[in-house]
């Protein structure tokens, strides 16, 4: 039988496990943007409760795990923001 995660972060932790699970490219395209757009939001609503650390701390680390599920499974290209931060940009194949 599956082990049954524990929800911490009701905001956004199911969509990341869904798509973490995923295996269909354009499901989980689709998954990678919305669990990546909770995750934003909810980080940028915790950005001044100082008792949230444990939570910011696993959306950062959620979050390059999908920067990692972009540039492998989606074979996204990492460019450079103008801030000089690397993330995923478009997909290669469309460059």
């Amino acid at each position: 039988m599956p082990r049954e995660s524990i929800v911490r972060f009701p905001a956004w932790q199911g969509v990341y496990e869904a798509t973490l699970r995923e295996s269909k490219i354009d499901k989980l395209f689709k998954l990678v943007e919305i669990a990546e757009a909770a995750m934003l939001t909810r980080r940028d609503l915790l950005k001044h409760n100082s008792g949230s650390r444990a939570e910011r701390h696993a959306i950062e680390d959620g979050l390059r795990v999908l920067l990692v599920i972009k540039q492998g499974q989606l074979q996204f290209s990492s460019v450079t923001d103008k801030r000089g931060v690397r993330n995923a940009g478009s997909p290669a194949a469309s460059q």
